[in-house]
């Protein structure tokens, strides 16, 4: 079943547009991943350090694969270094409603 994930992460004092930067470079990659539907990134514009990045998956099984793959790689930890604490992740399954 599809369903959207959002992550919220807040990028540590003065990182807001190197975390940016991150994000943005791995969207291409991410929306040519196998299930990936849709990648949307969005910034507060109260504080530019806060972000979401809102992401459709054909399933989560999909999402769940992908993101494995990219820790085995190491993708993660560039950006993980450039974070305040840990990013909060919700997966939303879509409803027929």
């Amino acid at each position: 079943m599809a369903c959207y994930v959002i992550i919220e992460l807040t990028a540590r004092p003065g990182e807001g547009a190197a975390t940016f930067e991150a994000l943005r470079a791995a969207a291409p990659q991410t929306r040519n991943k196998d299930g990936c539907k849709s990648f949307e990134l969005t910034v507060n514009r109260n504080n530019p350090e806060n972000m979401l990045v809102i992401m459709k998956w054909a399933s989560l099984r999909q999402y769940e694969t992908e993101r494995a793959w990219g820790i085995v790689r190491g993708e993660r930890q560039p950006l993980d270094d450039l974070m305040v604490g840990k990013s909060s992740v919700r997966f939303l399954e879509i409803t027929d409603v």
